[in-house]
């Protein structure tokens, strides 16, 4: 793994935190929504999760041709039956976290419905409670349940609100709106990823708008877009809601195209890996080639240079062969290396060109 980039870490604090936004919401209108299950008509939806729809346990029955609400009846079980509830299923993006914040929701009662409630999670099979929730005849109640202990969820999370004790089969009780808050990330919200050659060498640039449990980040570069090596580590910022820049140099890219991209592993070691992008660098002073070899390499210097020396150093920096420079273009024989990486240094009394070289 090569260890001699140049690294560039700059952190911008932010004193505001990623606001707590409508991440799933529904205002339920429309006719007979009850005839659906789930019901999915209207629902607003962040980006990085996917959503079941309002969804409703098999005890439960349609009233039929109500409309602008999520309406059922069969709440009148004496004690809370697991059947009868309404459902409503949140899954993260891959490799994502959801950090729920609130539930609002406006619940609603005919005269014969329910009078017990109970809201709860998969993330315990339903068996504590999330809040307090009560309904009422219509326009019904508006309830807020605090969500902010649920957060850092990685896998699909259910939740199901129960009724139960109506005076009659056909007491009915509905969900008339609902909006979950919070945030919906995945581990890193990549902000930019750029690549320049404005320092001389390929620059690497990236930016993030939040990370979370985010360990480090692997830069891996190729030459053809298709197999790519790692060659530096550089510490994430864990779980933070502030802007962070991060920029590296590649001293040695390959001549020509350069591929470059990021793989970013979390704390949990899951892996996110993001699209690659390419820049060319062009050698305008030492040639050589091919920097794959098996045995031999060539060099070409331009009628200008004043190099008197070149070395070869393993990755450590050991000089494992030199000679003097007598000619503009020579070939090298390098057939008692062994395999792996190296670098030949062209050097003058003022100045130094380094160039990586791997025996296959």
């Amino acid at each position: 793994m090569k260890t001699f980039f140049t690294l560039y870490f700059i952190t911008i604090f932010c004193n505001t935190l990623i606001s707590q936004t409508s991440i799933w919401n529904n205002s339920i209108t429309g006719t007979d929504p009850s005839s659906f299950n789930p019901y999915t008509s209207g629902d607003v939806v962040s980006g990085n999760i996917t959503v079941s729809g309002i969804g409703r346990g098999s005890g439960l029955i349609n009233t039929g041709s109500t409309n602008d609400r999520y309406n059922m009846a069969g709440w009148n079980s004496s004690t809370l039956d697991p059947s009868d509830y309404f459902s409503f299923t949140l899954t993260p993006a891959t490799g994502g976290r959801i950090n729920f914040s609130s539930l609002h929701i406006t619940l609603q009662v005919s005269a014969q419905g329910p009078v017990n409630f109970f809201i709860g999670s998969s993330l315990d099979n339903y068996s504590s409670p999330l809040g307090t929730i009560t309904a009422s005849t219509s326009p019904g109640t508006s309830n807020t349940i605090n969500l902010n202990s649920i957060f850092h969820v990685t896998t699909s999370i259910t939740f199901r609100i129960f009724g139960w004790n109506a005076s009659s089969s056909s007491g009915t009780f509905s969900v008339n709106d609902f909006d979950f808050k919070g945030s919906a990330l995945l581990p890193v919200q990549l902000a930019s990823f750029e690549l320049t050659n404005s320092s001389g060498k390929p620059q690497i640039f990236w930016s993030t708008y939040s990370e979370s449990n985010n360990k480090y980040f692997v830069i891996q570069h190729s030459k053809n877009g298709l197999d790519f090596t790692e060659v530096m580590t550089v510490n994430g910022s864990g779980s933070s809601d502030q802007l962070h820049r991060y920029s590296v140099i590649d001293p040695n890219p390959f001549i020509g195209i350069n591929y470059y991209r990021l793989k970013q592993v979390d704390l949990d070691k899951k892996i996110t890996i993001y699209p690659a992008k390419s820049i060319y660098y062009f050698l305008s002073d030492v040639l050589v080639y091919p920097t794959f070899f098996k045995d031999r390499i060539s060099y070409e210097l331009p009628s200008t240079a004043d190099y008197n020396e070149w070395q070869i150093s393993d990755v450590l920096g050991t000089v494992v062969l030199k000679n003097k420079i007598e000619y503009l273009s020579h070939q090298i024989s390098l057939s008692a290396l062994i395999p792996g990486m190296y670098l030949i240094s062209f050097i003058s009394q003022v100045s130094r060109q380094t160039i990586r070289i791997i025996k296959i």
